[in-house]
C-alpha cells in the first residue's frame, strides 16, 4: 500500500507542475511586482506606515 501512495503523490506532483508555473522564489507574492534589492530600504517606511520626522533647520 505504501508503494501506491508514493505513486499517487508523484502523479499529483506531476499534474500540479503541468497546471501551475513553478516559481523558485516562493517567499514573494505572485500578484505583487518584484523589487530590486536597493528598493527595499526605501519602501520599508512606506509599507509599514511609519512616518519619518521632519528635521527643522
Amino acid at each position: 500500500m505504501n508503494c501506491s501512495a508514493e505513486m499517487v503523490e508523484n502523479q499529483l506532483k506531476r499534474n500540479l507542475d503541468a497546471v501551475y508555473d513553478v516559481d523558485l522564489s516562493s517567499s514573494q507574492s505572485s500578484t505583487k511586482p518584484r523589487k530590486s534589492v536597493g528598493d527595499k530600504d526605501e519602501d520599508l517606511n512606506v509599507n509599514a506606515g511609519i512616518f519619518k520626522p521632519k528635521i527643522e533647520k
